[in-house]
């Protein structure tokens, strides 16, 4: 499966981007530089608090060392950014109090575009963006649904379990809600992206379709599933065509909770795609 998921948003990264991948020198020596800068600013920058593994990403283009730092002082966290060449201070920014006072905020876990000057950072039912370039945090933003969640009934429903930067995309998932996507082309006032299609599956959890645009050509588009093992904590997304196609931006005769829903090519043909919902694949 985490295989199948890997093939899956290969497909989607090539599906919405074009781009010429580095040749493999060339991205060795990027690592290696990456690694270096790391290291050295690991051993002269001075955090104010602690600071996990996870919560440490390097901007290599701007030089620019982002950190989450937490203490008793400030337990949801601070955000720091330095210098990575000298460890001079950029930014130092206190993070607003979490939901839960001892759940601290966490930076996106995976950064896919390495030119991206865009941060994710997740709290426990929000999550906020650092714009790197104009050097600015974004007020903390709640995932948004198509359909009303109902009100959580426990303590975990509604958590932001994962939080991914994508090119021009941010997509989530939230335990219990399922899969949430924002426009990031104002990353200080994303956009939310609802997905044409959702469907309650047996265990409560939501499978949700959304249409995202390609970059290329905003009358094509391509359609994706987010999908998230909370036993495993993988992460992938699984996309219906090869190239984004030419559909209209709805699903068409689709209830609020259809298993089967139609996706229109936006064309005098006027070709149709049938999607389950629950097996997240077309119907040929």
């Amino acid at each position: 499966m985490k295989t199948a998921l890997h093939i899956f948003c290969l497909i989607l990264l090539t599906s919405l981007i074009a781009c010429n991948p580095p040749a493999p020198r060339a991205d060795d020596d990027a690592q290696a530089s990456e690694k270096k800068a790391m290291t050295t600013a690991k051993g002269d920058c001075e955090f104010s608090g602690e600071v996990l593994p996870e919560n440490k990403f390097l901007l290599r283009d701007l030089k620019r060392l982002v950190v989450l730092a937490t203490s008793d002082e400030n337990p949801s966290g601070v955000l720091e950014v330095f210098n990575s060449e000298d460890c001079s201070v950029v930014n130092r920014i206190v993070l607003p109090e979490n939901l839960a006072p001892d759940f601290p905020f966490y930076l996106a876990e995976i950064m896919y575009n390495n030119q991206s000057k865009i941060v994710g950072i997740r709290g426990f039912d929000k999550f906020c963006l650092y714009d790197a370039e104009a050097n600015k945090l974004s007020m903390p933003f709640a995932p948004q649904y198509l359909n009303k969640r109902m009100a959580a009934g426990d303590a975990e429903t509604g958590r932001v379990l994962r939080l991914e930067v994508w090119e021009d995309y941010l997509i989530g998932f939230a335990e219990g809600n399922g899969a949430f996507v924002y426009d990031l082309k104002n990353p200080l006032e994303p956009k939310p992206i609802l997905p044409v299609a959702e469907y309650q599956l047996k265990d409560d959890s939501y499978s949700s379709l959304f249409l995202l645009p390609s970059e290329k050509n905003n009358e094509t588009y391509q359609a994706i599933f987010p999908r998230y093992d909370e036993e495993t904590g993988t992460f992938g997304i699984v996309s219906l065509f090869e190239r984004p196609q030419p559909l209209l931006p709805r699903s068409l005769g689709a209830s609020a909770n259809s298993k089967m829903v139609a996706l229109q090519e936006n064309s005098e043909g006027e070709k149709k795609y049938i999607v389950d919902m629950t097996e997240q694949r077309l119907i040929k």
